[in-house]
């Protein structure tokens, strides 16, 4: 199976390819779909995992297909396009993380547990190890590992 990399349209690396196929990530069907998700929008478009996990509902445009990227570094705001593909693959989970409760309406988190939610940074970190060490993925400067340098490990597109 090949995933494209849904940004650009090339191929996504050997390494996000073989990660995807982590038994992790084929948990339980809403765990699945969240981080496989996640691991996609943070390789398609750079976005850091904080600012990823503090989307809410209201941030993710997809008629547009944008993202509001709020309060990011130096606490800017800026907006991020999504491709084609990226945007469908948002849907998909969007119309799953509607199903669940939303205890902010509209400022409810994007990336939510089941309860509605916001996923939390170390439990994402915990998962993102997991799919490394699964993957065979390693930094080979030693250099401490965040989710982000997981999937932007190959030369940008």
């Amino acid at each position: 199976m090949s995933y494209p990399d849904l940004a650009s349209g090339n191929r996504l690396s050997p390494s996000v390819i073989n990660a995807m196929k982590c038994p992790v990530l084929r948990g339980y069907p809403a765990q699945a779909i969240t981080f496989r998700t996640l691991l996609l929008l943070l390789y398609s478009t750079g976005v850091r995992i904080g600012e990823a996990l503090a989307l809410t509902l209201a941030d993710v445009d997809l008629g547009d297909s944008l993202l509001m990227v709020r309060d990011s570094k130096f606490f800017k705001t800026r907006v991020v396009p999504t491709g084609p593909k990226l945007t469908a693959q948002l849907e998909t989970y969007a119309q799953q993380r509607r199903r669940l409760p939303c205890p902010d309406g509209e400022g409810s988190a994007f990336f939510a547990t089941r309860t509605g939610r916001p996923l939390v940074y170390t439990r994402v970190n915990r998962v993102f190890q997991q799919v490394r060490t699964w993957a065979g993925i390693q930094r080979q400067d030693g250099a401490r590992d965040h989710p982000r340098l997981m999937i932007c490990a190959t030369p940008p597109l």
